[in-house]
Protein backbone atom coordinates (compact mmCIF):
# COMPACT_ATOMS: atom_id res chain seq x y z
CA UNK A 1 0.00 0.00 0.00
CA UNK A 2 1.11 3.95 -0.57
CA UNK A 3 1.59 6.05 1.86
CA UNK A 4 -1.63 8.19 0.61
CA UNK A 5 -3.70 5.22 0.55
CA UNK A 6 -2.65 4.52 4.75
CA UNK A 7 -3.05 8.36 5.55
CA UNK A 8 -6.72 7.62 4.33
CA UNK A 9 -7.18 4.16 5.65
CA UNK A 10 -5.98 6.16 9.28
CA UNK A 11 -8.16 9.06 9.48
CA UNK A 12 -11.10 6.85 8.67
CA UNK A 13 -10.68 4.51 11.12
CA UNK A 14 -10.21 7.79 13.43
CA UNK A 15 -13.22 9.30 12.10
CA UNK A 16 -15.10 6.05 12.76
CA UNK A 17 -13.98 5.63 16.10
CA UNK A 18 -14.80 9.54 16.95
CA UNK A 19 -18.39 9.04 15.81
CA UNK A 20 -18.45 6.06 17.55
CA UNK A 21 -17.93 7.14 20.87
CA UNK A 22 -19.77 10.40 19.77
CA UNK A 23 -22.99 8.15 19.81
CA UNK A 24 -21.99 6.00 22.81
CA UNK A 25 -21.90 9.17 25.08
CA UNK A 26 -24.51 10.85 23.96
CA UNK A 27 -26.76 7.43 23.84
CA UNK A 28 -26.15 7.20 27.80
CA UNK A 29 -28.26 7.77 30.31
CA UNK A 30 -27.98 11.38 31.92
CA UNK A 31 -29.83 10.52 35.14
CA UNK A 32 -27.39 7.57 36.62
CA UNK A 33 -25.60 8.93 39.77
CA UNK A 34 -26.00 10.97 42.91
CA UNK A 35 -28.73 14.31 42.15
CA UNK A 36 -29.30 17.03 44.99
CA UNK A 37 -33.10 17.80 45.14
CA UNK A 38 -32.03 21.88 45.09
CA UNK A 39 -36.27 22.99 45.01
CA UNK A 40 -39.29 21.05 45.80
CA UNK A 41 -41.86 22.72 45.11
CA UNK A 42 -46.21 21.77 45.65
CA UNK A 43 -48.82 23.87 44.28
CA UNK A 44 -52.54 23.53 44.45
CA UNK A 45 -55.04 25.09 42.16
CA UNK A 46 -55.89 28.53 43.61
CA UNK A 47 -53.79 28.15 46.58
CA UNK A 48 -50.45 29.47 47.28
CA UNK A 49 -47.70 27.13 46.20
CA UNK A 50 -44.97 25.97 48.95
CA UNK A 51 -41.35 25.54 47.92
CA UNK A 52 -38.53 23.41 50.42
CA UNK A 53 -34.90 23.67 49.65
CA UNK A 54 -32.29 21.46 49.77
CA UNK A 55 -34.23 18.54 50.92
CA UNK A 56 -31.92 15.97 50.54
CA UNK A 57 -30.66 13.47 47.65
CA UNK A 58 -31.73 10.82 45.17
CA UNK A 59 -29.25 7.94 43.84
CA UNK A 60 -30.25 6.29 40.28
CA UNK A 61 -28.03 3.20 39.86
CA UNK A 62 -27.71 1.96 36.17
CA UNK A 63 -29.13 -0.82 37.40
CA UNK A 64 -32.43 0.72 37.54
CA UNK A 65 -32.56 0.60 40.91
CA UNK A 66 -31.91 3.88 43.70
CA UNK A 67 -32.86 5.49 46.59
CA UNK A 68 -33.77 8.65 48.24
CA UNK A 69 -31.83 10.48 51.22
CA UNK A 70 -34.99 13.07 52.16
CA UNK A 71 -36.58 15.38 55.00
CA UNK A 72 -38.68 18.02 54.60
CA UNK A 73 -41.49 19.52 56.71
CA UNK A 74 -44.67 20.55 56.26
CA UNK A 75 -47.22 22.20 58.42
CA UNK A 76 -44.37 20.56 61.49
CA UNK A 77 -44.80 17.57 59.90
CA UNK A 78 -40.87 15.68 59.16
CA UNK A 79 -41.00 14.02 56.04
CA UNK A 80 -38.62 11.43 55.80
CA UNK A 81 -37.84 9.44 52.80
CA UNK A 82 -34.72 6.81 52.96
CA UNK A 83 -37.05 4.30 50.78
CA UNK A 84 -34.77 2.53 48.06
CA UNK A 85 -36.68 2.37 44.54
CA UNK A 86 -36.71 1.11 40.87
CA UNK A 87 -36.54 3.60 38.06
CA UNK A 88 -37.08 3.55 34.23
CA UNK A 89 -36.93 6.17 31.89
CA UNK A 90 -37.71 7.83 28.47
CA UNK A 91 -36.69 10.37 25.92
CA UNK A 92 -39.34 12.46 28.25
CA UNK A 93 -40.18 10.88 31.68
CA UNK A 94 -38.77 8.92 34.52
CA UNK A 95 -41.03 6.46 36.30
CA UNK A 96 -40.17 6.23 40.05
CA UNK A 97 -41.67 2.94 41.87
CA UNK A 98 -41.12 2.44 45.47
CA UNK A 99 -44.10 1.56 48.35
CA UNK A 100 -44.68 5.00 50.42
CA UNK A 101 -42.21 7.05 48.90
CA UNK A 102 -43.50 10.86 47.83
CA UNK A 103 -41.42 10.34 44.25
CA UNK A 104 -43.12 7.11 43.51
CA UNK A 105 -45.02 8.22 40.07
CA UNK A 106 -44.14 9.38 36.43
CA UNK A 107 -42.71 12.84 36.43
CA UNK A 108 -42.32 14.71 32.87
CA UNK A 109 -38.59 15.56 32.62
CA UNK A 110 -39.32 19.59 31.58
CA UNK A 111 -35.33 19.62 31.26
CA UNK A 112 -32.62 16.86 31.53
CA UNK A 113 -29.02 18.11 31.33
CA UNK A 114 -25.98 16.18 32.39
CA UNK A 115 -25.47 18.21 35.50
CA UNK A 116 -29.28 19.77 35.91
CA UNK A 117 -33.12 18.15 35.90
CA UNK A 118 -36.38 19.58 36.26
CA UNK A 119 -39.24 16.95 36.34
CA UNK A 120 -42.82 18.32 36.76
CA UNK A 121 -45.67 15.66 37.75
CA UNK A 122 -49.28 16.12 38.70
CA UNK A 123 -51.50 13.90 41.08
CA UNK A 124 -55.02 12.91 41.12
CA UNK A 125 -56.19 15.91 43.07
CA UNK A 126 -54.58 18.21 40.60
CA UNK A 127 -51.60 19.11 42.54
CA UNK A 128 -48.88 19.99 40.66
CA UNK A 129 -45.26 18.81 42.08
CA UNK A 130 -41.96 20.10 40.47
CA UNK A 131 -38.43 18.90 41.47
CA UNK A 132 -35.31 20.75 40.31
CA UNK A 133 -32.07 18.46 40.63
CA UNK A 134 -28.29 19.35 40.22
CA UNK A 135 -25.71 16.59 39.89
CA UNK A 136 -23.90 16.18 42.90
CA UNK A 137 -20.42 17.88 42.95
CA UNK A 138 -21.92 20.81 40.93
CA UNK A 139 -22.67 22.76 44.11
CA UNK A 140 -22.51 22.67 48.14
CA UNK A 141 -24.92 21.00 50.00
CA UNK A 142 -26.29 20.70 53.33
CA UNK A 143 -29.06 18.19 54.15
CA UNK A 144 -31.75 19.40 56.80
CA UNK A 145 -31.99 17.42 59.84
CA UNK A 146 -34.70 15.92 61.74
CA UNK A 147 -34.49 17.25 65.76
Amino acid sequence: MTNTKLNIMSKLIIITLFITLAMLTSCSNKIIGTWIIQRYDIAKPEQKSVSFYNIGIMRFEEDGTGSNNTIYDIAGVKIIDRLPFKWKSTKNNITIISKGSEFSRTWILLENKRRSQKWESTNDSNQVQTLILTKRGMTSFTINTVN
